[in-house]
C-alpha cells in the first residue's frame, strides 16, 4: 500500500485501507493534524512524540484477521474479528502508518485539532 503523500491523498489513502479491510464505501473518513500524542490520546492510547501526525477516522463495515495472542489457537470461524471503527496514524513528515486500530467508539477528533470530512457517504432518502 502507498504511502499518504499529501493532506489531499488522505482520502485515497484511507479507501484503499478500508478496501483492504472489507469496506470498499465508508460511510465517513474524517481526519485531524497534530502531534504524535494527541493524536493518539483521542482514540485512547497514547504513544509520545511532538512531531506532527494526521489522525485518519474511518465509520463502516470493517474485518480483519484476529490478531493471535490472546487466543494462539483460534478455532473455526473465529479467525476474524469485525468492528465499525478504523483509525490510523500517519506521520507526515514520511507519510508512514505508524498506529492502527479498530473498534466500535469512534475517537474524538476534535480534541487534537480542526476536524476535516474527507469523505461522508450520501444518505439514501
Amino acid at each position: 500500500m502507498r504511502q499518504v503523500e499529501d493532506e489531499a491523498d488522505i482520502l485515497r489513502y484511507a479507501r484503499e485501507l478500508d478496501s483492504r479491510k472489507g469496506e470498499p464505501d465508508p460511510e465517513l473518513v474524517q481526519h485531524t493534524t497534530g502531534t504524535r500524542e494527541a493524536a493518539t490520546t483521542t482514540s485512547g492510547s497514547i504513544a509520545y512524540g511532538e512531531q506532527p501526525f494526521w489522525l485518519i477516522a474511518m465509520k463502516g463495515n470493517f474485518r480483519a484477521r484476529r490478531a493471535l495472542p490472546p487466543d494462539p489457537t483460534p478455532t473455526a470461524g473465529n479467525e476474524f474479528v469485525s468492528y465499525t471503527v478504523q483509525v490510523v496514524v500517519v506521520e507526515i513528515a514520511s507519510g508512514r502508518a505508524t498506529d492502527f486500530g479498530g473498534g466500535h467508539k469512534y475517537p474524538d477528533l476534535a480534541a487534537g485539532g480542526r476536524v476535516i470530512t474527507d469523505y461522508e457517504r450520501p444518505h439514501s432518502s
